[in-house]
């Protein structure tokens, strides 16, 4: 069965379609099967990480969700093109990433607001979509915060396996992480992890780590330093193929790695150098 792992963050900004993206890109590179779910139906933004440009895109989530088209026709295989990669990031058993994006047009996104879908589409009919392709992990990269446009978001809840909260050390960040952190709760998902990201080096990540364990009854997987390459890049492209060597890229791995084996996050995430 398809592993449901979804990303959410309680602000937009933080980072987290840059970490489902390259995430993505690493599971595929382990030789996985990954299936990239753009679940921002009101920004959306997945496709500039893979060159996706809007002519080549047809159905999206949107029309799935409305029953405009089956599941299947939504779905784009988006595989990097490895041979590009510089030779230390080759495996001969790299797989696939199939993305299926949200619409970039506007109409879309109102009547998806508008008329609103039957839950069962973002759970019952997405996974067999994900079987289908022979996905092997489904990662769901959802709108930001708790409000009206987000309730995808939630109900993308209900087939996770595991949720990463992304956040920032920041006011907003705590109080909306703690309301996601009970709702996933109440919805019992089985696993719940945090990631910081855009962290100061200034911060003491032992500390860090150990007191959002402690606030937030889960634990950190992995602390993201704030650098200006990463930022700079944005969604032009797959930081982690653009720079393989880099100290983040090793960040990227090890959540990657966490996410793949299951192993215990506090014992097995390490902190780059500074």
């Amino acid at each position: 069965m398809v592993e449901c792992v979804v990303f959410h963050s309680a602000r937009a900004g933080i980072g987290k379609s840059t970490l489902a993206a390259n995430t993505a890109a690493l599971l595929a590179r382990r030789g996985q099967r990954v299936g990239l779910l753009d679940a921002n139906v009101q920004e959306g933004g997945l496709t500039s990480f893979f060159g996706l440009g809007a002519k080549a895109i047809g159905c999206t989530l949107n029309d799935f969700l409305l029953e405009r088209c089956e599941g299947m026709d939504a779905w784009y295989d988006v595989t990097p093109n490895w041979q590009l990669a510089p030779a230390s990031v080759m495996l001969p058993q790299a797989g696939s990433i199939w993305l299926m994006p949200a619409s970039p047009r506007l109409r879309d996104r109102a009547a998806l607001l508008q008329t609103g879908f039957r839950i069962e589409r973002i759970t019952d009919d997405l996974i067999a979509t994900a079987e289908s392709l022979q996905l092997d992990t489904l990662l769901i990269d959802t709108h930001a915060g708790i409000q009206e446009e987000s309730m995808l978001a939630m109900h993308s809840l209900a087939v996770a396996q595991t949720l990463v909260l992304v956040l920032g050390l920041d006011q907003p960040d705590y109080a909306g992480t703690a309301v996601a952190v009970d709702i996933a709760e109440t919805l019992r998902v089985p696993q719940i992890v945090q990631v910081v990201n855009q962290i100061s080096m200034l911060f003491d990540p032992v500390r860090v780590k150990q007191e959002l364990a402690q606030t937030y009854r889960h634990p950190v997987l992995a602390l993201f330093p704030y650098h200006p390459e990463l930022a700079a890049l944005g969604s032009a492209d797959l930081f982690v193929l653009r720079y393989p060597k880099h100290a983040i890229t090793r960040v990227f791995e090890h959540l990657a790695e966490a996410l793949l084996t299951h192993v215990d996050p506090l014992q097995s995430i390490e902190q780059p150098p500074g």
